[in-house]
């Protein structure tokens, strides 16, 4: 609740006569005495900051063995004392007053309300210490604070710190002539003569120090006669300064360390030059006696002994580093990290590896390239501290640095197949063909190729057709036979073959020809050949003439007969003239007495002529006796 809230709230209780805060509290103890009566107000009242008479103990119940509860009131005829003191009673700050007085601490049972107002309890809040109330709560100025336990209604409750003082208009220090305990608008306190404050914002006397040429005797500076190089001792001797240390001038206070970064090996220094810098790459703490005393820094790795007239330090290489002084070894670098710097002295110079690249060991200054036909998988934890992984087997990248296994291209004769995120490559199925781009194609149609294939070229034409290897396919024609690939070839001399013949035995003699061996040979005098490789034999007593091919060439020999003829009109006859069926596979025989038989045909000697049986002229036919051959 603000300034205004709180007035605003009060205001409402402004025609009550008297105004009474009621808070109920609990207590550690098994009962009240009169004394703890007594100091319970007085704590109340001081944490309230109103007198005692205006706190009233109205009543005083056990809640148990060990605990009371405690109600009492703030009754103040002035409503805005009544209201700050409700205010006031916070319960840190009661509790505190309560400790000052001898009793427990107490917890707020109900309260601080106001009696009869119909409010429950006094919600007002003030500013924490240190700000003040303007339409909000903001900090003092620079070096001012608040008291305790005030509330700051505005910045007028902003009071300088000690070793500060007001100008009027903001807190200044009280600079190198005085110094201030406390906190307030106050002025400094002069320090005592012939001493001034080591610092300008002093807070104690005991900042104050004698200045040069004096020395303190009895809480009073008076002049000394201390060469430099020495200092007062507490029995009026002047006492030589350590290794260390030095005095330039006549003070009782200690000798002054050398700074950080120096040393000083001498008694009696009585000049800053007698602090010498430390060697290269080493630091020492404020007072170092000796060369030794100065370490090696963070960065860098000390060598050498105690023996030694000072430390050998070398940086951290590349790799490594080193966070603290006076360290024997640097520390390297993780694997899967690497640094180019010299003498780093923090881990933050350790930069993981790249994408792409990776290091398997700890102190490296760069990382290694992940190297062709491997891949970077980088969603695992150990990517960069471990060898990159090989592409699957039968691929390969030319890339450097691959970070996707589908860099990996499946060599040529092998085709990609998927597998999860992964992939594998199998062989190039017969029929196909793989370039080694992942993908496989079908050979032409009526090719053919080994598994494996990585050309077009491998596909060669099946049997039965020619083409150029990897162009298209043709039937191979008739008279020629294809093994498969790219030419056709003639069949041999007086042979044939169907379209698509796919080898030389397809490629039959024609008729007429048989092949006893692989030429195809004429078929001779008394056989036929249908064609092939076979040779069939006319029947007995019958002949053919070279070149047959059908039995049918078979005529019986001269004088030699089947019992049935073929007439000029195509017509077969037998002996007596009647229709029958010659049977070229039955063997010729003798032609009857009388009958003349020749190029197949059968004729009968004229009336009273005769011939003897197998003839086969018709001169044979001879008159019978008593007649003659007339000439027709």
């Amino acid at each position: 609740m603000n300034k205004l809230a709180l007035a605003l709230h009060l205001s409402f209780l402004a025609a009550i006569s008297a105004y009474t805060v009621e808070v109920a509290v609990s207590l550690n103890l098994p009962a009240l005495t009169a004394a703890q009566h007594s100091q319970f107000v007085a704590a109340v009242a001081t944490t309230a900051e109103v007198g005692e008479d205006k706190i009233h103990v109205v009543q005083v119940d056990p809640l148990n063995a060990t605990f009371i509860q405690v109600e009492f009131q703030v009754v103040s005829a002035d409503y805005m004392e009544a209201g700050l003191a409700g205010i006031r009673l916070q319960q840190p700050y009661v509790d505190e007053d309560l400790h000052a007085q001898g009793l427990p601490s107490a917890t707020i049972l109900s309260g601080p309300s106001f009696e009869g107002s119909g409010h429950d309890m006094l919600a007002c809040t003030g500013c924490e210490r240190g700000q003040y109330l303007d339409a909000g709560c903001r900090d003092c100025p620079p070096n001012s604070n608040t008291q305790p336990r005030v509330i700051a209604s505005d910045v007028n409750a902003c009071v300088c710190m000690p070793g500060y003082t007001s100008n009027g208009v903001i807190c200044e220090p009280c600079g190198f002539e005085g110094y201030k305990a406390h906190l307030g608008n106050e002025s400094c306190t002069t320090c005592p003569a012939n001493s001034s404050a080591v610092v300008e914002n002093a807070t104690a006397i005991t900042q104050c120090r004698c200045n040069v040429g004096f020395v303190q005797e009895a809480g009073v500076c008076v002049e000394t006669l201390c060469e430099p190089g020495h200092v007062a001792s507490t029995n009026d001797t002047c006492v030589a300064c350590e290794p260390g240390k030095f005095q330039s001038y006549y003070d009782i206070s200690i000798c002054v360390e050398c700074g950080p970064d120096t040393y000083n090996e001498q008694y009696a220094a009585h000049s800053m030059a007698a602090c010498l810098q430390c060697p290269d790459f080493t630091t020492s703490a404020a007072g170092s006696r000796s060369a030794l005393d100065c370490v090696c820094r963070a960065g860098y790795a000390t060598s050498g002994s105690n023996l030694d007239p000072a430390r050998s330090c070398h940086a951290c290489p590349p790799g490594f580093f080193q966070l603290y002084a006076n360290s024997s070894e640097c520390s390297a670098c993780g694997a899967g990290t690497y640094s180019v710097a010299t003498a780093a002295s923090s881990a933050s110079v350790c930069t993981e590896c790249s994408d792409g690249h990776y290091i398997v060991h700890a102190g490296a200054s760069a990382c290694t390239l992940c190297p062709p036909s491997t891949w970077q998988n980088t969603s695992s934890d150990v990517a960069k501290s471990t060898p990159c992984e090989a592409c699957p087997a039968h691929s390969n990248t030319s890339d450097l640095g691959s970070v996707d296994v589908h860099d990996c291209i499946c060599q040529p004769g092998y085709h990609k197949v998927p597998e999860g995120e992964l992939f594998q490559c199998q062989l190039c199925a017969p029929g196909e063909y793989c370039l080694g781009d992942n993908l496989r194609r079908p050979c032409s149609e009526n090719s053919e190729s080994l598994e494996g294939s990585d050309d077009p070229a491998d596909c060669t034409c099946s049997g039965g057709y020619y083409g150029p290897n990897g162009g298209a396919c043709e039937l191979c024609a008739s008279g020629s036979f294809c093994p498969g690939g790219e030419y056709s070839q003639l069949c041999r001399a007086h042979s044939n073959s169907s379209t698509g013949a796919t080898s030389e035995s397809e490629c039959l003699c024609k008729p007429g020809w048989f092949s006893p061996e692989l030429a195809c040979v004429k078929c001779p005098p008394g056989s036929y050949c249908s064609g092939g490789e076979e040779i069939s034999s006319c029947a007995a007593n019958s002949t053919s003439p070279p070149g047959s091919s059908q039995i049918s060439a078979c005529s019986c020999e001269e004088g030699m007969w089947r019992g049935c003829i073929l007439t000029s009109g195509e017509e077969s006859l037998d002996a007596d003239g009647s229709p029958c069926v010659i049977d070229y596979t039955l063997a010729c025989w003798e032609c009857g007495e009388s009958q003349i038989c020749a190029n197949n045909s059968l004729l009968h000697c004229p009336e009273h002529s005769v011939a003897p049986a197998g003839s086969h002229d018709p001169g044979a036919c001879r008159c019978e006796d008593g007649f003659y051959n007339v000439a027709i």
